[in-house]
């Protein structure tokens, strides 16, 4: 039973940084920010 809630939070997290990394890459193009932005979400979404 815990098993299976640790999956499904790590199932919803993970849709959630998907669904966040594809907005800041569209910010990143529209916007022209600096490269670093991208791995800085990315690092940032590891951290939790």
């Amino acid at each position: 039973m815990k098993r299976a809630r640790i999956v499904q939070v790590l199932v919803v997290y993970l849709g959630a940084s998907w669904a966040i990394l594809q907005v800041a890459e569209t910010l990143q193009e529209s916007l022209s920010l600096p490269a670093w932005v991208m791995p800085v979400a990315i690092l940032l979404l590891l951290i939790g």
